[in-house]
């Protein structure tokens, strides 16, 4: 997936994350799931890169050096729209149309120029681009 993305972008590096639980460290003794930390916040761990990110796989991002990627797991803020009478088509017609944009029902997070944003972070020494986040939900 991580190569056919890459190839139909144009995209230098594709990288997957998994939003799991943090793991901590624990004794010989521990039970089943007594590694996975159940209050600290979920972290984004890496599983699929392409060849030229292949460093990226087993990473682990957390919101604090992370915080543009995570928020693309963040909870989007549903507006109400207004009710839309019955008899009129057009009304019905752009809300209907709106509903399917993409644009605006897909969560994701698109930074056109990294270097010149703040927030972002960087395993390795930042390079002129643009960065997109979308989280696939399954």
């Amino acid at each position: 997936m991580v190569d056919f993305i890459a190839e139909n972008t144009g995209a230098t590096g594709v990288y997957i994350g998994k939003l799991v639980q943090p793991r901590k460290p624990i004794e010989d003794d521990a039970g089943d799931n007594d590694h996975i930390d159940e209050e600290a916040p979920k972290v984004i761990q890496y599983t699929h890169a392409t060849a030229s990110h292949k460093f990226m796989i087993d990473r682990v991002l957390t919101p604090e050096v992370g915080p543009i990627t995570h928020s693309c797991f963040g909870e989007q803020a549903e507006e109400e729209e207004p009710a839309a009478e019955e008899d009129d088509v057009e009304s019905n017609t752009a809300l209907k149309a709106k509903n399917e944009d993409i644009l605006t029902t897909f969560k994701h997070i698109y930074v056109p120029e990294v270097v010149k944003e703040s927030r972002m972070w960087f395993k390795r020494v930042p390079r002129l681009g643009s960065f997109m986040a979308v989280p696939l939900v399954y």
